[in-house]
């Protein structure tokens, strides 16, 4: 997937470079153009964008399915299961991330799956309390409180010390919540771009000829390294300096 990735990208950095060219707008240079960037398109949507989200949501079946064996046989072996599976989603999840654009924007998947940084204090009250634990009450909870950063509190535990016997009752109760709700989630985000489904796909390969989000084709290429400037500067800005600042 990054592979296909680090090439589509090489193929976007192509095109916006070949656009400041002067080649006499031809009219077989201007066709040529056209193909190369209908192409990127239809191959971004097609070999990048659905088959991660396809991933990632298999991926979040599988940590699912974890978590119910977990809870019917808690074991360490089975704890040990749910966080391969975990690091697994996760893996896929990072690979989408370069392009947040779209229905993960759009409907708050991304916060909804991967909001930072935890806090501790509400999630240790949550665990402490009494309320209903239900995948309807996960869903209306805030986004720290659900997502990878919440199932990764549970199943790796302060310093990744977490050990079966120590995952109480209503740990189990709202491990499985989080789950499905993770799975429920990854399978929108698949759904939203799946051209049988939602099919934000033909938003994309329409781009300039009949898309109601993207008027050009420029629109779409803008919005993609939009999205890949957002996320590096997540990293850089808040995920590196801010702690090395503390």
């Amino acid at each position: 997937m990054r592979t296909k990735f680090i090439l589509t990208l090489s193929v976007i950095w192509l095109t916006f470079a070949s656009c400041t060219k002067n080649n006499a707008n031809s009219s077989d240079s201007t066709t040529t153009q056209a193909t190369l960037e209908q192409n990127v398109l239809t191959d971004f949507a097609a070999n990048l964008a659905n088959p991660n989200y396809r991933d990632i949501q298999a991926k979040a079946q599988v940590m699912n399915s974890a978590i119910t064996t977990f809870n019917a046989n808690p074991t360490d072996a089975n704890l040990e299961a749910i966080r391969v599976a975990w690091k697994n989603t996760r893996g896929a999840w990072e690979s989408c991330e370069g392009f947040l654009f779209g229905p993960v924007e759009d409907f708050n998947y991304d916060p909804t799956i991967d909001d930072w940084p935890v806090n501790k204090t509400d999630l240790d009250a949550v665990l402490a309390g009494n309320s209903a634990l239900t995948v309807a009450d996960i869903d209306q909870l805030g986004t720290t409180l659900k997502g990878f950063h919440a199932i990764e509190y549970v199943i790796f535990g302060v310093g990744g010390t977490q050990k079966a016997a120590n995952v109480s009752a209503r740990d189990k109760v709202y491990l499985a919540s989080l789950g499905e709700s993770l799975l429920n989630t990854t399978t929108q985000l698949r759904n939203s771009w799946d051209p049988a489904s939602g099919n934000y796909t033909a938003q994309v390969v329409t781009a300039g000829k009949g898309s109601v989000n993207f008027t050009s084709r420029q629109a779409v290429f803008l919005a993609l390294v939009g999205s890949m400037a957002d996320i590096c500067n997540e990293v850089a800005s808040e995920k590196m300096q801010t702690p090395l600042a503390a």
